[in-house]
Formats: structure tokens, sequence, C-alpha cells
């Protein structure tokens, strides 16, 4: 079946009203209508981030995937775009994700994305092109960017896909997700001159890469190059997964004139039960920001019984630093500064939903919140930060931070679908909060020091 871009912008703007609200996010990113995942394509281009997402607006379940596409100031208020891509080639049962750079006079988005093909017998991916000189209308090239006869030997068609440029120096590289016949994942590199045509470059592998590595996103920071990934039954039990789905980053050193590369440290990204496809982007000054879908596979049919208008949300910006090799994750600035209206953090005060509070916790600290035996709690033990979720429409967990520490400087945002808790830059929780109530209730807080607690 083929879709149109402008069939999918006319069903959005007749869909808009049909379906609840109850949980949409009021300051986290959600589609208008329909289903989303992964980020794609983040850039920074003429003033605004530009993001791109895996959309099917036709239902809150995953489809034929769409470019959805969106643009901001401040990744916090967005403005809806018109489709940016469809699947609406020959032989292009989806446009899978991506990513974008923009050319070397910085006058042209360029995107890859993969053009997934699918029947009853047969599943082929390859990487396609298009581009846009005014970050709203796209080309598609119709021949392949990196076709599978650039696959090298050993490495599965089925199973390609997630191509994301970077410019480093005088030349793009592309990383794309891979897995062998044997079954392990790989990153494979691709490099090209002018985004025109492309030459394999090599692979970069190692144990912690499970049976499949998807969303690979490649970037300079702090004079490191850092690896982020997604991975597919992971088999390492230090690092942080949900039934073998993981999230990492690699700080690494790489060789691209001699094609070799070194591993540094490598690490989880989120210790939360909903969290995948990190994506980054440099913006205007030089700060490297990350979102992710603030989801997880097969985690949580919620949304489908209640009928939502969507189906759906990105986490809170991110920005990124390194600490020698440990990546550190604070919330952007921006995000902060949108809860204008205190609230008290006592037991048995209320917590508005759409909240923010910075406490600063310490051995045998405790804060709670929820509504009728449902929600969250904070807390510190043996000098580790913990974070417990129980929830009768969704997952319920005990997550353990890796950082040890005397005192966390715990920040903690809310809103109508989520909770993310972030705990002194090492360790990130998020999580999806669907609790049915209008307001949460403190039930403990003890060992608090408050620095700031506010609502919208």
């Amino acid at each position: 079946m083929i879709y149109l871009r402008e069939t999918a912008d006319k069903y959005i703007r007749q869909n808009l009203n049909n379906g609840s609200k109850d949980f949409k996010p009021k300051y986290h990113f959600s589609a208008q209508v329909g289903w989303i995942n992964d980020p794609n394509g983040l850039i920074y281009y003429d003033g605004y981030f530009h993001v791109f997402y895996q959309y099917y607006p036709y239902s809150l379940q995953w489809g034929p995937m769409h470019w959805g596409h969106a643009r901001s100031k401040n990744l916090i208020d967005f403005e809806y775009l018109p489709v940016a891509l469809a699947p609406d080639a020959p032989f292009e049962s989806g446009c899978f994700s991506g990513g974008a750079v923009l050319d070397k006079d910085n006058k042209e988005i360029h995107v890859l994305y993969t053009r997934n093909y699918e029947d009853d017998k047969t599943v082929r991916q390859t990487q396609y092109h298009a581009y846009s000189a005014d970050g709203v209308n796209f080309t598609k090239v119709e021949r392949a960017a990196i076709g599978e006869e650039q696959l090298p030997p050993g490495f599965r068609v089925s199973s390609f896909r997630d191509p994301n440029p970077v410019r480093i120096g005088d030349r793009y590289y592309v990383v794309v997700g891979a897995q062998r016949e044997s079954k392990t994942g790989a990153v494979l590199v691709y490099s090209s001159k002018d985004m025109s045509e492309f030459e394999y470059e090599f692979a970069i592998e190692n144990e912690n890469f499970g049976e499949m590595v998807e969303c690979p996103d490649l970037f300079m920071l702090g004079g490191r190059a850092v690896l982020t990934l997604s991975v597919i039954a992971l088999k390492s039990d230090r690092l942080t997964n949900i039934d073998g789905k993981a999230n990492l980053y690699a700080v690494m050193d790489i060789d691209f004139e001699n094609k070799t590369y070194s591993f540094r440290h490598i690490d989880s990204l989120d210790e939360g039960t909903d969290f995948y496809a990190p994506q980054s982007v440099e913006d205007g000054n030089g700060r490297r920001i990350m979102l992710a879908w603030l989801d997880m596979w097969n985690n949580n049919p919620f949304p489908l019984r209640n009928k939502f208008v969507s189906n759906g949300v990105y986490t809170l910006p991110r920005e990124l630093s390194l600490n020698g090799d440990t990546l550190l994750q604070y919330p952007l600035r921006e995000a902060k500064e949108i809860f204008r209206t205190p609230f008290d953090v006592k037991k048995g005060c209320s917590m508005p939903k759409t909240s923010y509070a910075a406490l600063e916790m310490e051995e045998g600290s405790v804060f709670s919140f929820g509504f009728a035996g449902e929600g969250f709690t904070l807390r510190v033990t043996d000098g580790y930060f913990f974070v417990e979720q129980k929830q009768k429409n969704h997952i319920s967990a005990v997550r353990r931070g890796k950082a040890r520490a005397e005192t966390f400087n715990a920040e903690v945002f809310s809103d109508n679908c989520s909770v993310e808790i972030f705990a002194g830059g090492r360790d990130v929780f998020s999580a999806q909060a669907f609790i049915e109530c209008d307001r949460y209730v403190i039930s403990q807080a003890e060992k608090l020091k408050v620095r700031r607690a506010a609502y919208i």
C-alpha cells in the first residue's frame, strides 16, 4: 500500500480532537495524533531545533512508518510541521529511523533513513537519502545511498537500519545498526565527501552489543568520540536492561584514517523502565542535547485500552557532558524555567502532576508520592539511589543507580504521563506514569532538603 504525506496531514487535521487527552503531556513532546517511537534526524537549523520522529498517524499502534516533523526554539514548545517522509515509493513499506546533517554551507538539511521493504517472504533494509532547502519540504533521492551491495559479507540485509550521519573534519561519516549472520550486533561505519556517494569503512563491535544494534548516534564531546546505541538481547548483567533491551553509551578513541577504534568506557544511559532510541543534537551554543523515546517495546497496553488521541512521548531534553570517561546528563536549563507556582514537599500535601522538585537526599532519605497505593518512592540506601514504582497500568519495578555518594542532588520531573528523576548527573530514571488521579499525594518526605518545588 502507498501512503502519501498529504493524506497523513489531512488525517491529522481531521482527528485532532478525537480521543482522550487525560494523559497528554504538558511539557514533553508528543505527536498530535497517532503513534510515535524513535526520534529521528535531530538537527539545529536556522535558529530552530528540528525534531523528526517515527510516526504512524492512523493508529495508536505501530504501523507503516512515516517521518513526522516539528520544530522548536527551546525543545519545550513545539510547532508541528507537515509530515516530512511517507512510504510512498514502490518497494517501500516503511521509512524507518535515521539521522540528519547540514551540508557544508549550512544551507540544506540532508536526512538518511532506512527504506524497509517486506512481504510474506522477504525483509530487506537499505539506506536512502532525502534533502530540503527550506527545512520543511523534502525531496527523496530515487537511488539508494547505501545499498545492500555495500553491506559487508556476513551481515543480514534484513537487520541493517537506522543510518545516522555526522560531519567530522571535512568528511561525513554514517553509523548504521547491523546484525551478523551469527546473530551478534555491530555498528557499520560508512563515509562520504559530499553525501552523494558512500563507501564502507569498518565495523565497530563489542561483546555488549547483544544480538542487534539499533539507532546508533556518533558525536564528539569534550574531545572524545561518544557512541550511543540501543541493543537487543543484551547478554551483560552489569548494564541496565529491560528484558534484554538496553541503551548504552561508549566513550571511544577512533582513528578513521586507519580504521581502528578502542573503547575507554561502556555504560548504560538510563536506569528506568522506559527509555529507548536516544539521539542527540548540538545547538547554536555548542551544547550537546539528547532526546529519547520515553517508552520500551512491549511495555504498556494502557493507552490502547483508553483510546488516547496519541500514543508516545519523548524524554525531557538532556544536556550531555563528560567527566573523565563518564557521561553526565542534566535536564536542560530551559526546562526548569517553566515551573513557577510553588508547592510544599511535606507528608500529606498534594503534588500536581505537572511539577518539578529539586531535593538534596542523603543516607536514609525517602520521598514517596502517588495515589491509592500506586506511585514512586525515591530513597538512598547504602550510598545508592533507588527508585521504586508501583502501577496497575504499567510494569512495577525497583531500579538502582550506578553511582555511590553521600548525598544526591535529585531533580524530579512529573508530567501527566511520565516521571523522570535525575540523581547527581550520573543516574537518570525514566518511566511512564499512568496513575488515574488528578493530583498525587506525598506519603513520605524524610530527611530531605527541598531546594525548590514548583508546578505549571
